[in-house]
């Protein structure tokens, strides 16, 4: 739920409804917050904010009634633009929308990254709204947004699978099994080698960087020319769309296991991996990789 500057309002009556008095149901509760005496009290869905409520966490309910949560039931006093801002934070670090890891990259805010229908509902925070996002981001730097990479490294994974099919080759997605590959799919080529390929994923602002773990590279070493990184970047629209198709791919490059070893070094006193590397390789090392893209190719898309 994008945090409207209305939503937030709503939030707050329940919240202060529930700091009045006990409230035996949630009926109870929502009706308790509609008696206050203004226009938004009648005009919001309060039913829906106050079910939002009980699925984030942030209200229970036991045989005591309705509970709020410590960190909103303290923001039930003023209803001024700080409280409100002070709930949307709560709100957007709790259920963070899809986009929040694409427009916030590297301490600054992409703003076309941001749906204009939720930029619209967030337009109240407005001249402070970069400085919200950044603030709320950094709250959620711990959780390092692990399903949503996740969706995004297996679009990419179906993307090249299915492209293999295509042209003929019978592809093995071995990621399914297990990481212990240190690769994502095998594929018998036209010269009986088994070529392996690591898939990375890419939006526009990040393409051209991607994180190797230490197995991978040392996979790399091991299957020598055999082994292969290939990035698949995708368009802004890809991650507004409830489907991903062909269209919404922008790149697909290819890395040379050669590559790695020329620009990560050696273990030493001064060097040591741990889970994994942040690669950036020079734009030159990349190569355009030829592949032909199956047109009935489709995956689920970002938006949710």
């Amino acid at each position: 739920m994008i945090p409207s500057r209305g939503r937030c309002h709503g939030i707050f009556l329940l919240c202060h409804s529930a700091r009045l008095g006990s409230r035996v149901s949630v009926k109870d509760w929502v009706e308790s917050a509609r008696s206050r005496r203004t226009f938004l009290a009648n005009a919001l869905d309060l039913e829906q904010l106050a079910n939002v409520l009980l699925e984030l966490g942030f209200a229970s309910t036991s045989s005591n009634g309705i509970n709020i949560d410590s960190a909103l039931s303290s923001l039930s006093e003023r209803a001024d633009h700080e409280t409100f801002l002070a709930i949307a934070r709560l709100i957007i670090a709790k259920s963070p929308p899809f986009w929040l890891s694409l427009a916030v990259q590297e301490k600054n805010v992409h703003r076309e990254y941001i749906p204009k229908e939720d930029y619209d509902d967030l337009e109240w925070i407005e001249p402070g709204l970069e400085k919200f996002l950044l603030g709320v981001d950094v709250s959620l730097e711990a959780q390092n947004n692990d399903a949503y990479l996740k969706q995004l490294g297996d679009a990419a994974e179906i993307l090249i699978f299915s492209c293999l099919q295509y042209i003929g080759f019978k592809p093995i997605h071995v990621a399914k099994f297990s990481d212990a590959f240190g690769y994502d799919i095998e594929y018998l080529d036209n010269d009986g080698e088994t070529i392996k390929l690591e898939i990375k994923a890419a939006s526009l602002k990040t393409q051209g960087n991607f994180y190797l773990s230490r197995n991978e590279f040392d996979k790399s070493r091991l299957y020598g020319k055999d082994w292969r990184l290939i990035q698949v970047t995708f368009s802004n629209s890809a991650f507004f769309a409830n489907e991903i198709n062909c269209s919404h791919v922008e790149f697909v490059r290819e890395l040379e296991a050669g590559v790695l070893d020329e620009i990560i070094p050696d273990d030493s006193k001064n060097f040591r991996w741990d889970k994994s590397a942040f690669i950036s390789p020079n734009v030159e090392k990349w190569k355009t990789l030829k592949l032909a893209l199956n047109p009935s190719f489709v995956t689920a898309g970002f938006k949710k």
